[in-house]
């Protein structure tokens, strides 16, 4: 059973990581840097230059690659852990108070070096 969760956690943290990926691209694509978006979540592990990288850079753009699929797939397991066995109105609900409470940890609790 909790293998089972997890491994639903990992499938929905893949498919909400990859939609998220497709977003920022997307936003940078309109501003004529595809990458920039993408890049900048690596600020955390190369500073500055990560914001100023328009375009691949291996180093820049695969920690950021590792940083954001990592973090969004983790957030998809422990949610998939803790909401396994909820279906209809109360999954629904769970997932929007989780969505907050999510928030609420990267605004508060996550050090701004971080964010």
């Amino acid at each position: 059973m909790l293998g089972e969760r997890f491994h639903q956690g990992l499938r929905a943290g893949i498919v909400a990581a990859a939609a998220t990926l497709g977003v920022l691209i997307g936003f940078g694509t309109v501003r004529g840097a595809a990458l920039r978006p993408l890049n900048g979540i690596a600020h955390t592990v190369f500073g500055t230059r990560a914001y100023l990288m328009h375009g691949f850079d291996p180093a820049v753009t695969l920690a950021a690659l590792v940083i954001h699929v990592g973090s969004v797939v983790a957030w998809g397991v422990i949610f998939a852990l803790l909401a396994g066995r909820l279906r209809g109105t109360r999954l629904v609900a769970a997932a929007l108070l989780y969505a907050g409470v999510v928030a609420l940890v990267d605004r508060l609790l996550v050090p701004p070096a971080l964010i």
